[in-house]
């Protein structure tokens, strides 16, 4: 077990604590970390005290996804005999039956299948119960033969779901076979349908000519399939569904309509360029200070896509988050948002940028690590100018960056455009030259480098190495093989900077080029730092009249 699995493991046990308050606070802590702890809450459930699995349970409501159906499939198998488990088996059953109304994914639903058809002869009635509504939702013909027995249960309530659930599954046969509907028809089938049969309902919405019209009806009419009209204006955004959207997640910030209504109104924002409502504002900032990854990422890209600069600050400190698809989208957000007018949060940026480096070089095989760094990069770009206050911090992160990573195309092409949009175009002051290590990154990203990166970085050189910096007379020289560059203009100056034995070497192979413009460059230079010799060597030359 790894430390951080060990520390998970300590705050887990914290919630064998009898103060319900104490209990929420922890598992408040535990969302902000969801896909971390997840799993090892899973890994535990069997393994803790009625106590703790309870609140671990009730947690898990709140972060349900498919990774939790396994384990919990597998803790209510295996804990069948254990009498005084069976309320929490019962809560586990009822995890995987909210499963069984969210998932779309054939796999999933095939194991859920699978598995409440077999509970159907568990010994507990109310998990017959609940194995009965999994199937209301994921069942199939098939499965009537394992609830058929079930309508002479003991049990009064597993008769009812018996009986309710046997009607749904008779409904689904022979929808394929169904006439096309019009847009009214299929709006109130779906709403008057359940299980399989509107399972397919769904499918065929999903393909219907009017699809994105009959979502935003079902916004408008009420409550069911709410969710499912959301994915698909998602995907086929609609102005009218506009209206709904602010009340979805100022009702419940941390229910599961408040991402989705969040990323519809992000859509509209990047599609048709809105003016934000009053009530939109306050719905993304309900949900930026909410304690729920997914509503707040969403709140995220809806800021940015909104253009509402009110929220740049808090931007900046959600990209700092841990939970990376809230610091991812962020970042992306203040990627777009920020301006030269942002000046006073340059310092903020800088530090978000630091922080997120750290935490990349930490775990340097994560993509939204990297493009957290260069999205925020690529906002500093936006906002600094060579007169901004702290300039040379930034540089110095930035060539960190560079160094480190170089294999990056993302990050190489941000933090080049970042060190020249800092860099005054006449130059850095003599006492403010880079150092030789710096002039090193450079030189180093010359070897893999494409045109235009290549045009970049001889830009840089001129205007922030130093005279005779270490590797400059192999910078001029990789520039002078690539042919990116114009050597009179680029090549020969670097060269005469250099001012190395190599550097005159190179001079005097320029100076027999057969570009005349190239050869007379080289011989100027040449021919100046004979003129600034202190000591002239000359050979004696016998003249012809002499014996």
């Amino acid at each position: 077990m790894s430390d951080n699995e060990a520390a998970i493991v300590r705050q887990i046990e914290r919630l064998d604590h009898p103060d319900v308050h104490l209990q929420d606070a922890i598992l408040r802590q535990f969302s902000r970390r969801a896909d971390e702890i997840r799993p090892v809450a899973l890994d535990r459930i069997s393994r803790v005290n009625a106590r703790i699995r309870r609140a671990l349970l009730r947690w898990l409501v709140e972060v349900s996804t498919a990774e939790i159906t396994l384990p919990l499939m597998r803790y209510v198998f295996d804990e069948a005999e254990a009498g005084a488990g069976q309320s929490e088996r019962a809560m586990a059953m009822a995890l995987l039956l909210d499963r069984a109304r969210k998932t779309e994914t054939p796999e999933e639903r095939g194991r859920l299948r699978a598995f409440a058809e077999d509970m159907c002869s568990d010994s507990n009635p109310e998990i017959r119960r609940l194995a009965v509504e999994i199937l209301a939702y994921v069942g199939n013909l098939r499965s009537r033969t394992h609830l058929e027995p079930l309508l002479n249960d003991k049990d009064e309530e597993v008769r009812d779901s018996v009986r309710r659930v046997v009607d749904i599954l008779a409904e689904a046969t022979g929808i394929d076979d169904e006439p096309e509907q019009t847009a009214k028809e299929l709006r109130r089938n779906l709403l008057h349908s359940a299980g399989p049969r509107r399972r397919h309902l769904i499918r065929r919405w999903r393909g219907h000519g009017q699809k994105s019209e009959i979502a935003v009806d079902i916004l408008r009419t009420g409550k069911d399939l709410r969710r499912e009209a959301l994915q698909i204006l998602i995907d086929e955004p609609h102005s009218q569904a506009r209206p709904y959207l602010a009340s979805m997640v100022l009702d419940d910030p941390r229910g599961e309509l408040a991402p989705l209504a969040l990323r519809l109104l992000a859509r509209l924002g990047d599609t048709e360029k809105i003016e934000p409502r009053p009530d939109e504002i306050r719905a993304i900032r309900v949900a930026l200070d909410a304690d729920e990854v997914l509503s707040c990422a969403a709140a995220c890209a809806a800021a940015g896509s909104l253009k509402l600069h009110q929220f740049a600050r808090p931007l900046i400190r959600l990209s700092e988050s841990r939970q990376m698809p809230v610091a991812l989208e962020a970042a992306r957000s203040l990627d777009g948002l920020l301006d030269h007018s942002h000046r006073e949060l340059f310092l903020h940026l800088i530090e978000a940028l630091r922080l997120n480096e750290r935490r990349r070089l930490r775990h340097k095989k994560d993509r939204d690590c990297t493009a957290i760094v260069a999205h925020l990069l690529s906002a500093i770009r936006d906002v600094v100018s060579p007169t901004t206050i702290g300039v040379e911090r930034l540089q110095r992160a930035v060539f960190d960056i560079l160094r480190a990573g170089a294999r990056h195309r993302s990050l190489r092409v941000t933090g080049l455009q970042v060190l020249l949009a800092s860099t005054p175009t006449e130059g850095l002051e003599t006492i403010r030259r880079w150092k030789d290590e710096e002039v090193g990154v450079l030189v180093d990203l010359l070897y893999d480098a494409e045109p235009q990166a290549l045009r970049r970085i001889a830009t840089l050189l001129w205007r922030g190495a130093p005279s005779r910096a270490h590797r400059l007379d192999e910078a001029a020289h990789q520039l002078w093989l690539s042919d990116a560059v114009d050597i009179a203009d680029v090549v020969v100056p670097l060269l005469d900077r250099a001012d190395t034995p190599k550097a005159l070497e190179l001079l005097s192979r320029l100076a027999e080029a057969e570009d005349l413009e190239t050869a007379r460059a080289a011989k100027d230079v040449l021919r100046k730092r004979r003129n600034e010799c202190d000591v002239i060597d000359v050979e004696y030359v016998r003249r012809d009249d002499e014996n």
